[in-house]
Formats: structure tokens, sequence, C-alpha cells
């Protein structure tokens, strides 16, 4: 197979729409969560109930700007904003955790948004032990 066929063939395998691994929540969305939403979001029963999980969680806070930086994020000196925003991010884990059920492996997990450092040790335990 020469170059032009491979890469016409990587095309092909490859010329299709996926989701943004940070699209849930829906970029749209970013409120109060409840379990209807939840149940919407995730609407489709997984394919295999026993596959690995790819986790994402925003965490949208960071002491100064960066110039480059695309995210969403708040700037702040406090640490208050953050664990309330965490406790948030626990209530919806477990929703979700509900919808989907437990025991799944997590093979990948990303932080994004801000500045991940910017919660507490114990938060970043909660978050990874939860």
């Amino acid at each position: 197979m020469n170059d032009q066929h491979r890469i016409e063939s990587l095309l092909r395998k490859y010329d299709s729409a996926a989701p943004r691994y940070t699209s849930y929540p829906p970029i749209p969305y970013w409120g109060e969560v409840t379990g209807e939403e939840v149940g919407s979001w995730l609407e489709e029963p997984p394919r295999r109930p026993d596959a690995s999980l790819s986790l994402y969680v925003h965490i949208p806070f960071c002491r100064n700007r960066c110039y480059y930086c695309g995210c969403f994020v708040i700037i702040s000196g406090k640490q208050e904003p953050a664990e309330a925003y965490m406790e948030s991010v626990y209530r919806e884990m477990a929703l979700v955790r509900e919808r989907i059920g437990e025991g799944r492996t997590v093979r990948q997990f990303h932080l994004g948004g801000g500045t991940p450092t910017f919660i507490t040790p114990q938060s970043m335990t909660a978050l990874v032990t939860r």
C-alpha cells in the first residue's frame, strides 16, 4: 500500500463525529444538577455495563489568569468557592454512579479547566476515592 492509499484509509477510518472528552456535562449546561438531568445526559444504557470508564473533572479555579488559556475559569484567591464547587462535584458523581452502577474500572482520569492544584489535598483525595 502506498502513502496515498494509507492516508485515504486513515481518513476514512477516522472520519466520524466523536464526543469531546469534556462533553459531560453538556457544554451549554452549567447549573444545579438533578437525577433527571443526569438521566437525560446518560439516556442510552451502556452497551457493555462492565465497560471501563474515562473520567474528566473540570476544576475551574485559578489564582491568576493565563493569557493563553481558553478554558472557563474563575480567578480567585479564596478557597471557599472551590470547596463549595467540589461538594457539587461529589453530589454529581453520586448521581452518575447511581445511574451507571458501581464497580466499573476507571482507565483514564483527566483533570482540567483551571489549575487542579487550586483545590486542597483533602479535596483531591475525596475526588479520587469517592
